[in-house]
Order: C-alpha cells, then structure tokens, then sequence
C-alpha cells in the first residue's frame, strides 16, 4: 500500500498538481482509487460555498486604487509585518508598527488627484478601533492635514474596512499617524490594506 501511494504522489505531480484523488470501496471490499483532473484555475478563487467576508467590506470608487503595489515606508514594524504588506492586495497580510504612536506613509510615486482613502484590516479578525489622521505632500517633506485625528472603527461586518472621503487633493504621499488601538492582542498600530482613490 506504502508503494502504491508513493507511485500515486509521483502521477500526481507528473499531473502538475491538476489532479485530485477519490478513494472509493467497492462492493467487493476493496479500495479503488481515481484520480480526478481538476478545473484550470489562473487565480486563487473564493469555495462558492463559503461566503466571502469581503462581500460585506463599504463599497469604494470602481476607479483603480492607487495605493496597490506601491512603495511604503513606517517609522517602526514587527518582524515580517513591514510596510509594504499594506500594499500587496492582500488583507492575509499586514503591516504591523512596534508601538503608539506611528507613522505609515504611502509613496504613489506620482502626484495624484484624490479623494478617498480606504483602510483594512484582516476581515476575519474581531472588532476593535484605531485612532488616525491622514496627511498629504507633493514632494515627501512638507506634509498638510487631509483629515483630522479621529476614531475610526473595525467591524467583521464591514469586513473589517473604514472608507473615509475628503475634498480632493493633490498629494503623491500619503500619511497615517496613529495614536491608539483597542485591539487585544497588540500595542501598534495595525494595516492589512491601504487603498486610495
């Protein structure tokens, strides 16, 4: 049996791993096994039978999002929770700083005329509430009030997602000062996803 399974990982991989396996027992009490070719899949695809908590985060702009693979920087971060995972498109991973207060600041490598800004947590974590301002520059040096510091709160039912909308700006970095953090389990401040638009 040892051998048959070892026999049947190579077949799999020979497959490229686009083959699953059925292990059936037949009227005769024995083991049959299929192997079953499974769908092509480009992407990696929500089951249809679980539902997606992103269905639940605040609708934000159909215009891209400027912030997605862009370069980002903070002033302190846990290991392997650096900055850059704010803007992977990915809410698994996350930027997480050291301390309170902190500083997130987003480079879009151009100047851009914007008017929302989004921020994401893991949607599967629990609720809690951070407090931030956002600040805006052209050149990276001189920084001006988007908007003022204020409590913004983290919901599953929301799917984790604060969307907060100003009067349009001209701004190529943005910067998110936190001051605190209701979370149980951390004393930073905390991004899955930083989306502006």
């Amino acid at each position: 049996m040892k051998l048959n399974c070892i026999l049947l990982a190579v077949v799999l991989l020979a497959l490229g791993a686009t083959a699953a396996l059925r292990i059936e027992r037949e009227p005769d009490n024995i083991l049959h096994l299929h192997i079953i070719e499974t769908p092509a899949q480009t992407a990696a695809e929500w089951p249809p039978a679980i539902p997606n908590p992103l269905d639940n985060r605040p609708p934000l702009p159909t215009t891209p999002n400027l912030a997605l693979h862009r370069p980002a920087i903070a002033g302190t971060q846990i290991h392997l929770r650096d900055a850059i995972n704010a803007t992977d498109g990915m809410t698994t991973s996350f930027w997480e700083s050291a301390r309170l207060p902190a500083l997130f600041t987003l480079d879009m490598e151009e100047t851009h005329h914007i008017s929302t800004v989004a921020v994401a947590l893991n949607p599967m974590w629990e609720s809690r509430s951070q407090v931030f301002e956002i600040l805006g520059s052209e050149c990276g040096e001189e920084f001006f009030e988007i908007v003022e510091s204020g409590v913004h709160f983290f919901t599953p039912s929301r799917a984790n997602t604060v969307r907060i909308d100003f009067d349009p700006v001209y701004a190529r970095y943005i910067r998110l000062i936190f001051t605190a953090n209701t979370a149980q389990y951390t004393s930073g401040a905390q991004i899955a996803e930083i989306m502006v638009f």
